[in-house]
């Protein structure tokens, strides 16, 4: 009886940790919030959040955006579905040229990346205007598919305040 109990136990703890080995193994995106804040000061409905998304290798570079990405505010305590439309997003993707292309957005995020290390990352910046609520703090869930395993959906929700 006793080496029953210990056997159903130690197939319970290898079938439980396999799903995490498995899906440790098949992700090869890394999404890492970086910084956000208001671009319309008057008003607060428009903003730009920066994300870096990268790939262990090259092979896996660069990988399918999926949009919109998901997103929530923070309004009175309570958190509020936004449903970005088209009219609402606009999504730019830089890499270590963005200094010189996009000089406002390399100072949001001047020493949090590195740009001679950017052959497997790139910048991702969602631009949202016109979000009617009263926040400071807001959720983004960004979304990306692997290039060469188009069945894995790599997602990352990031809290974070708006500055």
């Amino acid at each position: 009886m006793k080496k029953k109990i210990k056997l159903t136990i130690a197939t319970s703890m290898v079938l439980l940790s396999m799903p995490i080995f498995i899906s440790a193994q098949v992700q090869n995106i890394e999404i890492r919030f970086l910084n956000a804040k208001f671009t319309d000061t008057t008003s607060g409905k428009d903003l730009v959040a920066v994300f870096l998304v990268s790939t262990r290798d090259s092979a896996g570079f660069p990988p399918t955006v999926n949009l919109p990405p998901k997103c929530t505010v923070f309004e009175n305590g309570r958190e509020k579905v936004v449903l970005l439309t088209p009219q609402m997003l606009s999504v730019t993707f830089n890499g270590e040229d963005v200094d010189q292309k996009y000089p406002e957005i390399y100072q949001m995020i001047k020493g949090m990346v590195d740009l001679n290390a950017m052959k497997t990352s790139m910048i991702v910046t969602y631009a949202i205007k016109d979000i009617f609520y009263d926040f400071r703090k807001m959720a983004l869930t960004p979304a990306f598919t692997e290039k060469k395993n188009k069945s894995a959906r790599i997602e990352k929700r990031s809290e974070f305040i708006v500055n």
